[in-house]
C-alpha cells in the first residue's frame, strides 16, 4: 500500500507495466554506452548529467511551452497553437492509435471504457448519410 502522490489517498494495488523500447531509442542508448561507463543513461538530464527534479522538469517544460506558443520576432506564427502538459503526451499516444484495443493495451487500462472516454480525444469521422459509429 502507498499514498497517491497528488491526492494522498491510500492506493491498495498497483500494476507493473513494462514499456518496450523502440529500436531507435535502443540504438541511441547503445551509442551512449559506447562513450564510456561513466555516462549515465538518463534520458532527461540537466547540464551536469543528473536527472531533473520534479520542479526542475516542470519549470523547464513551462519555459519550453511559453517559447513554442509565442509568435516569432519576424511575425512568424508560433510553433504550437497552444501549450500542453507532459502528461498530455500519454493521451496523444492513445488518440493516435488506430484501434481502441491497441490503445487500451498500450495504456495498460483494465477497463476499455477508460481508454475510450478519457484518452481517445480525436473526433470520430462519419461518412455522409451514415450514423456515427457504423
Amino acid at each position: 500500500m502507498r499514498r497517491h502522490p497528488r491526492h494522498g489517498k491510500i492506493v491498495e494495488s498497483s500494476k507493473t507495466v513494462i514499456v518496450e523500447w523502440s529500436p531507435e531509442l535502443e540504438a541511441v542508448l547503445k551509442r551512449l554506452r559506447r562513450l564510456g561507463p561513466d555516462m549515465r543513461t538518463t534520458l532527461f538530464c540537466n547540464l551536469q548529467g543528473k536527472p531533473y527534479s520534479e520542479s526542475g522538469f516542470r519549470s523547464n517544460w513551462h519555459k519550453l511551452m511559453e517559447r513554442a506558443t509565442k509568435p516569432g520576432d519576424n511575425g512568424e506564427p508560433p510553433l504550437l497553437p497552444e501549450s500542453f502538459t507532459f502528461h498530455d503526451l500519454r493521451a496523444k499516444s492513445g488518440s493516435d492509435s488506430g484501434d481502441v484495443q491497441e490503445a487500451n493495451d498500450r495504456l495498460a487500462h483494465d477497463d476499455l471504457r477508460t481508454t475510450q472516454v478519457v484518452y481517445r480525444r480525436k473526433p470520430r469521422r462519419a461518412r455522409a448519410g451514415r450514423k456515427v459509429g457504423q
